[in-house]
């Protein structure tokens, strides 16, 4: 499970950043060039508690191939309600990712896939280059 919270108030801090730094790449009369802005988080542990370090790395090289790199932004430790109130929290890496194409259910079916989260969170803007 990823953190919701943490996920939408770090995106709401760093949205208007990429509004300026996408807004500026077109040069004047040229057509611009669409791209997509992907956020999302990946736990530092397994569900069954072990280090996902080989997860991640595999991750890593996976962004690399299908999106064309990504941008690690460390540590974005988070947390959730469970079924029973309880508040559940994680160890989590969050990626930034911006491909031509969108990948929000390419990243959300490895997350399933090589992570075993049940409802990976993958945020997506659209952009102009």
């Amino acid at each position: 499970m990823t953190n919701r919270f943490t996920a939408v108030a770090f995106c709401s801090l760093i949205f208007p950043v990429f509004l300026m730094l996408v807004g500026c790449g077109s040069e004047s009369g040229a057509e611009p060039d669409r791209m997509y802005i992907h956020f999302f988080v990946a736990p530092k542990h397994m569900p069954d508690g072990t280090p996902a370090e080989e997860q991640i790395q595999a991750l890593r090289l996976w962004l690399a191939r299908e999106g064309g790199g990504y941008t690690e932004l460390k540590d974005a430790p988070g947390g959730w309600i469970d079924g029973e109130g309880n508040l559940q929290t994680e160890e989590q890496v969050a990626f930034l990712v911006s491909a031509p194409m969108n990948l929000k259910e390419a990243v959300r079916q490895y997350m399933i896939r090589n992570f075993g989260q049940s409802l990976p969170y993958v945020l997506v803007w659209e952009a102009l280059l």
